[in-house]
């Protein structure tokens, strides 16, 4: 991130972000642009700290070492100030690479009301390939970062305290496509699924481009220098609208058997995580059309109480309240 660098992204319809794996090819040409744009501009101040305005967001960085880590988040109705610091991104990141950290903030919602939040992050560059922006604009050497990001809150409370019976939850899923020679993500693509005491109550989602035109203003020397490398392999994108993925939950002992059916080919991600925000179990699988089968989830090490099950098929998100005794 560089100081005063300042660029306009384009709103785009949310798609299904395709597969994990080395050699993909990931196509978002078809994909609809809402001819709504969005400023987002980079500040640094004399502390070195990094400062990022997106829309009426404000989020605030510092880079320790080869890690950048988010210390506070702002906008228009909530303010938090993260006492462990927030993992953001790790550089140099390679695929393959995984990190993973948790963090624990406090602040204020609508000026009065005292918030504390925890919970975990996990990134991971889990794809390399080609991507497809438009008709006009296919780009070599892609790395795609996957990170999830787990957070319980909990509103009017003592400081000291953290009641664990009135916890909002919330699981935000971002893909994010760098490619070589270009300083910042060309696609992005954002889920966040809320829940109270582990019941879902809603989701966003949404995504936005930087086509590489927008790039020749930013006068970046470095990364216009860079060249670009070709890479192979086309995959299907599927409609995350459609219901491809049929299953039933069984408990056995220490663990919960997911029998399933797929109507298509399907990128699934399967998580477990309890109602403070913290991650036990996730993993992604790429399963053929036509197919059946069975996942195992172990639950042998875990406590006894509640837990979200979280399933996204597609971009198709379903979860269920797991009771472990």
């Amino acid at each position: 991130m560089r100081n005063s660098d300042r660029f306009a992204c384009q709103s785009m319809g949310f798609s299904n972000p395709g597969n994990q794996g080395k050699d993909v090819s990931w196509d978002f040409s078809y994909i609809d642009n809402l001819n709504i744009k969005y400023d987002i501009h980079y500040k640094i101040d004399s502390l070195n700290r990094i400062h990022q305005y997106f829309g009426q967001d404000r989020v605030s960085f510092v880079l320790n070492d080869d890690t950048l880590k988010q210390y506070m988040f702002e906008n228009r109705l909530t303010k938090v100030k993260y006492l462990k610091k927030k993992m953001a991104l790790r550089y140099p990141l390679e695929y393959g690479d995984s990190i993973s950290s948790d963090f624990e903030g406090y602040g204020l919602y609508c000026g009065n009301h005292f918030i504390k939040v925890k919970g975990q992050v996990l990134t991971q560059a889990d794809g390399e390939g080609r991507l497809i922006l438009s008709d006009r604009d296919t780009l070599y050497n892609t790395l795609r970062v996957y990170t999830i990001t787990t957070t319980s809150m909990a509103m009017d409370i003592d400081y000291a305290e953290f009641d664990s019976t009135k916890l909002q939850q919330e699981i935000e899923e971002k893909y994010e496509w760098y490619c070589k020679g270009f300083r910042y993500p060309l696609y992005t693509i954002v889920q966040k699924t809320s829940y109270t005491n582990l019941e879902q109550v809603g989701s966003t989602q949404y995504a936005y481009r930087l086509l590489p035109e927008i790039f020749d203003n930013l006068n970046d020397a470095t990364n216009d220098s860079i060249q670009k490398e070709s890479a192979h392999n086309v995959i299907q994108n599927c409609d995350p609208a459609q219901d491809i993925f049929h299953y039933e939950i069984k408990k056995g002992d220490g663990r919960l058997l997911i029998y399933y059916t797929v109507d298509a080919d399907a990128s699934v991600r399967i998580l477990l995580s309890n109602s403070q925000g913290i991650l036990f179990w996730q993993k992604p699988y790429t399963i053929m059309g036509g197919n059946s089968g069975i996942i195992t989830v172990s639950t042998s090490n875990l406590r006894a109480g509640q837990y979200a099950l979280y399933i996204n098929v597609n971009g198709k998100i379903t979860s269920k309240t797991i009771n472990i005794k």
